[in-house]
């Protein structure tokens, strides 16, 4: 894998829990900032949280990507207890065959995920924290650094 991006879900309505329009808008933008990091065979795994869901959608379209997978273990809030074990479980598994993963989660899991993989897998220390939502880190495999894209 050359590239493991980690994506903080868009902006959402708090009554609803989907994407608003300002939600929609930054995965669009962010997608475009994205571009010149998407290379190969391209995965996308989401959260089963709605907002993460709609943000995975949005992304995928605007970076005209087929499809993302949605998995619980990537969904973290107060009712969902974060699983970076598993999370990374999960991580290694859909590597494969890919040479970009990409990830649309939440706080805990985008503010851990990134140096936790450095260390389990690139054997590297990438620091990353405090990704707001719209925001995106991608982990540059072969040169064991770290890019924030807002």
């Amino acid at each position: 894998m050359k590239r493991f991006i980690v994506i903080r879900h868009g902006n959402y309505d708090e009554n609803t829990g989907r994407l608003d329009a300002f939600g929609r808008g930054q995965m669009t933008e962010l997608a475009g900032e994205l571009k010149p990091y998407l290379v190969g065979p391209i995965r996308v795994l989401s959260s089963t949280a709605r907002r993460a869901l709609d943000s995975a959608e949005a992304l995928t379209k605007a970076i005209g990507h087929e499809g993302f997978e949605s998995h619980l273990v990537l969904w973290c809030d107060d009712r969902h207890p974060q699983d970076e074990d598993g999370a990374m479980k999960l991580i290694k598994e859909k590597s494969a065959g890919v040479e970009t993963l990409i990830v649309v989660t939440h706080l805990e899991h985008a503010e851990s995920l990134p140096s936790r993989f450095g260390r389990e897998v690139l054997k590297a220390r990438i620091d990353r924290r405090g990704l707001n939502k719209g925001w995106a880190f991608v982990v540059l495999c072969d040169e064991k650094t770290g890019v924030l894209v807002v």
